[in-house]
């Protein structure tokens, strides 16, 4: 519910406060409140759909698509840190601000990162509410598709679904067999873990770093439509940071969590 109240607040602020069509509304909100570049991409390319796509499947002139992903990797770097601090600062239920994180943070690798910050109590709920934003993509998707192209077609729900998270949902059942087979030693089973975390850190740091590369900030700056993208990307953050800390509060305020996985 909250994710699509941001969407539609999004697509409003966008439209009446920035002047912004319809298509490009939808991908700067749906980027910011669903799951970053991954929700970028895919709106994009349905509601530019036959407007002659690049090999990533993204629409060559769509420049919107891509300075809002480069924002968003861009300016959720800072509030990564920032937010775990929320639950000592406050005494916050640990599982109000996973929550929070997951449902506010843009994309996955950084919702992660952040929420790692505060704990394996912080961790999960964060990375559930995020795996479930994530597969969100492809109903959004399929609904625009029929809005924008006419046209019916459900196997864009498989085509549009995030492969990461079968990839997330695959390693996490691996490593649960891992513990629950019999003879392997614990330590081999930590050192399996540990290094698949490595490695998937460096795999994100790496599309961090090609983002990165991307940004001209002298050409950024002066480009006038580019300042209306980063207003409009600033009030779309910051309206998603207030709605999901007021809903993931009501819903988990009281929620029980595992004290042992409390940080000191």
């Amino acid at each position: 519910m909250d994710t699509a109240l941001v969407v539609a607040g999004g697509v409003s602020i966008a439209m009446y406060l920035f002047g912004m069509n319809l298509k490009d509304s939808l991908v700067v909100a749906g980027a910011s409140s669903i799951c970053g570049s991954s929700a970028a991409t895919a709106i994009s390319a349905a509601v530019h759909e036959g407007e002659g796509l690049d090999e990533a499947g993204v629409p060559k002139e769509d420049h919107v698509c891509s300075t809002i992903i480069a924002l968003m990797g861009l300016l959720n770097t800072p509030i990564m840190p920032l937010l775990p601090m929320v639950r000592d600062l406050l005494h916050v239920n640990p599982v109000v601000v996973g929550a929070w994180i997951g449902g506010s943070i843009d994309s996955t690798g950084q919702v992660i990162a952040s929420a790692s910050l505060g704990g394996d109590a912080v961790l999960e709920p964060a990375t559930v509410i995020k795996m479930t934003q994530n597969v969100l993509i492809g109903p959004v998707v399929l609904l625009l598709t029929i809005y924008f192209q006419k046209t019916f077609r459900p196997s864009i729900l498989l085509e549009k679904f995030p492969l990461f998270v079968v990839g997330f949902f695959v390693t996490s059942v691996v490593a649960a067999l891992l513990r629950l087979v019999g003879g392997l030693d614990s330590e081999a089973v930590d050192l399996v873990r540990d290094n698949a975390w490595f490695v998937s850190e460096w795999v994100n740091l790496i599309g961090f770093a090609r983002i990165g590369l991307q940004i001209d900030i002298s050409n950024f700056l002066k480009n006038s439509k580019n300042h209306s993208i980063l207003g409009l990307y600033l009030m779309i953050q910051s309206l998603d940071l207030l709605t999901t800390f007021g809903w993931s509060y009501l819903m988990f305020r009281n929620a029980s969590y595992d004290e042992d996985d409390d940080i000191d």
